[in-house]
Formats: structure tokens, C-alpha cells, sequence
């Protein structure tokens, strides 16, 4: 390692509380630890059992190379057909070598491992000494020995069991309670090149190199130091080691390795992720039946298809929004209907936009502000526009200002035409006119882009998204 690399180990005590923070609130990339190695077990597997253990310890042994996910999920599936392939005496008395043309299609070939042939080789080696040395059980590695350093010892004899896969099994049987050490905060964390990638993006370690230009494997000569500092910072911050390393893993597996970078928790403190941009407010207005909430589900989906996060809001889904439901079923004034709509969007702004914004997504707005002005000022008469107007505004005061605005324009014959009993107003074709009207003024003295509504859904789908295409490789 350079003479010149370095750690602030107040740094890792920060991102480590931030991360047992996320990790146990499930927030962001933790949202979903389903593929977590300590949830992996078989159907009708009796937890705990022989079975249980000799399943983790085969399925940890090939966890390298291969996508993690995939891995689990196959493993399970051949259980489910061909259980006795994880069973040492099994393997040890029905294959002469592990050459065997089967071992090799019902282990490495099966499991879709990069090298099946040295698949086959492990699981053969392996499953001679479980049954050698621990009456073919996984779980007597651990209650065999009296301390941790000499259960890891034991995991380090297998073959393939390195430091990472070894820290892995251990790790793995002490989570799930298969044995206790009053030693086992002293085993140091099973830290690999992903683990140490993160240290070094968010400063917690450092050298004279600039970590972006590293590739994964240039990070191999500094593992044991990244290692000795999460160690350390467990140790000041009071948490389990064990905890730790499971939400190291999802943040580099889910997180880093996908480029996740707006669910992650070290964001603020990660070179990348605190090269985020924000995200974009793109609104979309119109009369009744315009097509927007069609074409924002289409945009949303295209986007997200593209690993663009994106999210969607409409007007009066909150509470505050139904009560204005209830107002606008009573005829309430304009000036109270567009005090209760100000409130929804607010309310919507608070919990669901502006977090959403800050984590980089493109947040879809089924209507926004100049729905409120426009649908308000057709309702008022025509002398009391300028008041109206300033009155909506100041309620709208602390609203955000969408940095795109669409406006799909149809006729009101068109609206009044694509009517449903389920989503009609019972807009008289006057008032629509009076609302278009409104509508086109306001947009004349803004950047608004004004869509076709004749056009088909495809075509304005089409529009709109080169449009915002252009947006986004010019946001800052």
C-alpha cells in the first residue's frame, strides 16, 4: 500500500451509523434484503437443521464469479429436484472424481457457475473433508472449536474458502444463530475490493490516486487497510460487525455495482453520488380527457425501462385532497377550491416531490399550477381576473416551479367527447372554451411546449420525450 494513503476514521464512523440507520429503517437500496445470504433457504428445510447448514456452506462456496442473485435462486431450484447433490456422503460414495461428467452437470452446470469444471472440483474436495473431519455436518466446523479465530481456521482449510468467502460463511452461521463466540467481535469483517471501492468513493480511505480512475481490481492492494478501518469504526460506533457487513454487501451489490446512486445512503459523502444531478418537475396540463395521465404512465414506464427513476403525482390524492373533493362537489367558491388544491400540492411537494427530486428522479405531474390558474380564472368574471390571479399565486407561493411544462391542447368538443361516466366533469362546452382560453394566455408568456392533442398517443409520447431527453443531458 502507498506511503502516502491515509483514513479519517471519524469520517467512517459517520457512514457507518448513517448506514445501520438505512439498513435497519429498510430505506433506499435495503428496501428489499431478500437476497441477503441469511434469508436463503430452501422449501421445507427445517431451519437450523443439517440440511440447512450443508446448503449455505456448498451455495457460499461458488458465491464468487457469479451474479449473487441468479446464484440463490438456482441453488434453490436445484435443491428442490435434486437435493441429495448438497449431501457429503452422498457426493463422496456415487463419484469416483470430480471429473465425473455428472458432478459437473448437477453442480457448476446446473448452478450456471462461470467454471463448472472447478465447481465440480470444490464441491468434491469439500464434501471428502465435511465428511473427514465433521461427520459431513457444516455445523460442527463451528461446534467443534472453542473460540472464532479457530472456527475461521477450520472454514479457511475448505478449499475456495479465502478470506471474503470464509468471513462469509462465518458471518452467514453466527447471524442465523447456528453457534455463539464471545470472541466473534475480534474477527475481522470480511472485506473485499467492492467493500474497499467504497471506502476510498467516500473518502473514508485515501491514497495519491483519484479512486475514478481505478479499475475494481486495482483496489486489491489496499483491501486489508480498508478492512482494519471498518473494523475500527465499528468498534467506536458500538455496532455489530455482522449487521455491517451485510448492508456493505447490498449497498456494493444493489447499490454501487448498478450505479443506484439516488437510493444510496452514502450519497452525500460518495464522489459519485455527490455528483447527482437533481431531478426534473415535468408537468403536464390540459382540459379533461387531454390524454395526460396516459401519456405520463407511458413516459414514467420508458424512462424507469431506461434506469431513469421516475415517479408520478396527481392532484388531490392526499388528504387535504379528498377534502377539497368533497368542497368541490358542494360548489364551493373558486378562491376556496384553489386555497384546498394549493394545500394538496403542497402536501404532495413536501412527502413525495421534492424527495423524490432530491434523489435524482424525474417526477411526472398529472396538472400542476397553471391548472389552478387557469381552471380558477374561467370560473371568475372576466373583470375579476387580475385579483383572482394574484390570489391564486400567493397560495401557490411556495409551490415549485415545474422545470418543463407540456400542455396537450384539444378542443372542448374533443374533451366533452372523450367524457367517460367515470371521469366526466360535466363541463359545459362554454366553460371549457373559457378554461383553453385561459390556458393558451398564460402559456403565451411562458416556455411551456404546447402538444397537438389530435396527435396519437405514440406521436405525443414521442414529442414529449425528446424533449425531455435534451432537458435532461442539459440539467445541472
Amino acid at each position: 500500500m502507498n506511503s502516502k494513503s491515509g483514513r479519517n476514521l471519524a469520517r467512517a464512523v459517520k457512514l457507518l451509523k448513517s448506514l445501520h440507520a438505512s439498513f435497519t429503517s429498510k430505506q433506499g437500496v435495503f428496501s428489499n434484503t431478500d437476497e441477503l445470504l441469511e434469508n436463503q433457504i430452501p422449501l421445507h428445510v427445517k431451519p437450523l437443521s443439517i440440511e440447512h447448514a450443508n446448503f449455505l456452506f456448498y451455495l457460499i462456496s461458488q458465491d464468487h464469479g457469479t451474479k449473487s442473485a441468479s446464484l440463490y435462486l438456482r441453488a434453490k431450484q436445484v435443491y428442490s429436484v435434486d437435493s441429495t447433490i448438497f449431501d457429503p456422503s452422498y457426493v463422496a460414495s456415487n463419484f469416483g472424481s470430480w471429473e465425473a461428467e455428472d458432478l459437473v452437470k448437477r453442480t457448476g452446470k446446473a448452478l450456471g457457475t462461470r467454471f463448472p469444471m472447478q465447481t465440480a472440483k470444490s464441491w468434491f474436495i469439500n464434501s471428502k473433508l465435511l465428511l473427514e473431519k465433521y461427520n459431513g455436518d457444516a455445523r460442527n466446523i463451528f461446534l467443534s472449536s472453542q473460540t472464532s479465530k479457530e472456527a475461521l481456521n477450520k472454514i479457511l482449510e475448505f478449499h475456495g474458502f479465502g478470506p471474503k468467502i470464509g468471513g462469509l460463511l462465518y458471518r452467514v452461521f453466527i447471524g442465523l444463530g447456528f453457534v455463539f463466540f464471545s470472541d466473534q467481535d475480534d474477527i475481522p469483517i470480511p472485506v473485499d475490493i467492492h467493500d474497499t471501492r467504497i471506502a476510498f468513493l467516500t473518502k473514508v480511505i485515501w491514497s495519491e490516486v483519484d479512486p475514478l480512475s481505478l479499475t475494481l481490481q486495482n483496489y486489491s492492494p489496499f483491501v486489508k487497510f480498508a478492512q482494519e478501518t471498518w473494523r475500527l469504526a465499528c468498534q467506536k460506533a458500538s455496532l455489530d460487525w455482522l449487521e455491517i457487513d451485510r448492508a456493505l454487501w447490498i449497498l456494493g451489490s444493489k447499490g454501487c455495482a448498478t450505479e443506484r446512486h439516488h437510493d444510496c445512503c452514502f450519497k452525500r459523502y460518495c464522489i459519485k453520488g455527490s455528483e447527482m444531478k437533481r431531478g426534473l418537475l415535468v408537468a403536464f396540463e390540459g382540459l379533461d380527457n387531454a390524454g395526460k395521465s396516459t401519456l405520463i404512465e407511458r413516459l414514467s414506464r420508458k424512462f424507469n425501462a431506461e434506469q431513469t427513476p421516475s415517479v408520478m403525482t396527481r392532484e388531490l390524492t392526499t388528504p387535504v385532497g379528498r377534502l377539497a373533493i368533497k368542497y368541490v362537489k358542494k360548489n364551493a367558491p373558486p378562491k376556496m377550491k384553489a386555497l384546498l388544491f394549493a394545500a394538496d400540492r403542497l402536501e404532495r411537494q413536501l412527502n413525495n416531490v421534492e424527495p423524490a427530486l432530491s434523489s435524482g428522479k424525474i417526477v411526472f405531474a398529472d396538472r400542476w399550477f397553471f391548472s389552478a390558474l387557469a381552471y380558477r380564472l374561467a370560473e371568475s368574471e372576466t373583470a375579476k381576473h387580475k385579483d383572482m390571479e394574484r390570489y391564486v399565486r400567493s397560495v401557490n407561493k411556495y409551490n415549485l416551479n415545474p422545470n418543463i411544462t407540456f400542455f396537450i391542447d384539444i378542443t372542448p368538443a374533443e374533451s366533452i367527447k372523450r367524457g367517460t361516466p367515470i371521469n366526466k366533469n360535466n363541463y359545459t362546452a362554454s366553460f371549457l372554451r373559457k378554461v383553453r382560453a385561459c390556458y393558451l394566455q398564460l402559456f403565451s408568456n411562458s416556455k411551456a411546449v404546447v402538444l397537438d392533442g389530435k396527435l396519437s398517443l405514440d406521436e405525443l409520447e414521442r414529442e414529449a420525450y425528446a424533449t425531455i431527453k435534451s432537458m435532461l443531458r442539459n440539467h445541472k
